[in-house]
């Protein structure tokens, strides 16, 4: 037996094979990711990019909500001005440029599918700018501006 033990050699493991350099698939995969991270890195940036005028006249909204109504016609000036821009930042130049009066307000409600601009509080936003005072109250108008950016996706 001691005879035996002397003839036996002990089992030596191969080397473990190195990580580097990859297989044609670890090459495939690592390109994959890549492609992957950056097409969706480059879509939430263009998400991100294209809500920052929804996301700024809402923050314009909030401090007209705060703030005491001393000036109506300049309020009234200023969100037909911020509604305008809005517009402009989601739809082609073309079609929002050019519009006044009842066609902006026929505008205004086929996006925001509704008739309220037409019906009922369309005329505060388009005549009370040129008047020396209003005195009419526009929280309705400006919980239906605000209503009307969100819908901007």
């Amino acid at each position: 037996m001691n005879d035996l033990e002397s003839q036996l050699k002990d089992v030596h493991l191969p080397a473990v094979p190195d990580w580097w350099p990859l297989s044609v698939f670890g090459y495939g995969f690592i390109l994959f990711v890549l492609v992957v991270l950056i097409c969706s890195g480059l879509y939430l940036m263009k998400k991100w990019l294209r809500g920052r005028a929804r996301r700024k006249a809402l923050k314009q909204i909030n401090i007209y909500k705060n703030t005491p109504r001393v000036n109506n016609t300049k309020t009234i000036a200023n969100l037909s001005i911020l509604l305008r821009r809005v517009a402009l930042a989601y739809y082609p130049r073309h079609e929002v440029a050019g519009l006044t009066g009842a066609a902006w307000l026929e505008f205004l409600d086929k996006t925001g599918e509704t008739e309220i601009f037409t019906k009922e509080i369309g005329d505060l936003l388009l005549y009370a700018p040129y008047q020396k005072k209003a005195d009419a109250d526009y929280s309705e108008l400006l919980n239906t501006i605000e209503l009307w950016i969100q819908q901007r996706k």
